[in-house]
């Protein structure tokens, strides 16, 4: 029913410690400090991440969420390199690596463009090596993690589902051919605090409403990619993070630029 993964040590923003320059990338406009290029940090980031999960768990790991899920093609040979197989991000980092500029929504806030978004994509190494990535819906995982605790549990967890219906209702209305998959991705030790009774009685019918409901069903990314490894390409991933296609958060305001 779970899939542990894990994050590169000391969660850093991987693809800055890589190369700053790719903060321009996403924000031309952004101020700089002097380069600052480390991949060998970044390696090294990986490569313990791998030793500790190892050593705790007795077997490698499969999944990595990179810190704050930022990526870029840049590292996508890192990655691959320390022996993960898929790794996750946002819906904007998609968005832009598509050409889109971003994904619309519905009054209902149904992705209007939902085959391109529910599904993984593989990334690739110069010699044609590949890991898939996993995009995060910002809409359905905020609602959570933001949202619900303000609603009864029962509430809650029925919106949840209309919205997984009404992205049903589009792949059908698009013609598109599935399984395709929701990514929903929230930090767990900020929701539930929030919630009443710690949020199990909207995890409590959320699980239910799984389990009763025809043609919805959860299953970790690695189980996914087993029954289903034929999946679209990515060229060049677009450097960003999950929840904006740049990494103005961590680089670029003056003092930050101190920091780097």
């Amino acid at each position: 029913q779970i899939e542990v993964i894990t994050t590169p040590y000391a969660h850093p923003i991987l693809p800055l410690i890589t190369n700053t320059a790719l903060q321009q990338v996403g924000n031309p406009a952004s101020e700089l400090p002097d380069p600052f290029m480390y991949p060998t940090d970044a390696v090294v980031h990986l490569e313990k991440s791998v030793e500790i999960y190892e050593d705790i768990f007795g077997q490698a790991p499969r999944g990595l969420w990179p810190g704050e899920g930022s990526v870029a093609q840049l590292v996508v040979p890192f990655i691959i390199d320390a022996g993960y197989q898929w790794m996750a991000t946002g819906e904007p980092v998609l968005a832009k690596s598509l050409g889109l500029g971003s994904f619309t929504r519905d009054g209902q806030e149904t992705v209007q463009e939902a085959d391109a978004l529910y599904r993984p994509y593989y990334v690739k190494d110069r010699a044609g090596n590949q890991m898939a990535v996993f995009f995060r819906d910002g809409v359905i995982s905020d609602q959570i993690g933001f949202n619900y605790s303000g609603m009864s549990g029962k509430a809650g967890a029925e919106d949840l589902m209309r919205r997984l219906e009404n992205i049903r209702a589009q792949l059908q209305e698009e013609g598109a051919e599935g399984p395709h998959v929701v990514s929903i991705i929230l930090d767990g030790e900020n929701a539930w605090e929030n919630y009443d009774n710690d949020a199990i009685d909207f995890l409590s019918e959320m699980y239910r409403l799984f389990s009763e409901t025809e043609g919805i069903e959860t299953i970790t990314p690695s189980a996914y990619l087993e029954k289903f490894p034929e999946q679209r390409v990515i060229e060049d991933l677009f450097p960003g993070a999950w929840f904006s296609p740049n990494y103005d958060t961590w680089i670029g305001e003056s003092e930050e630029n101190t920091a780097w």
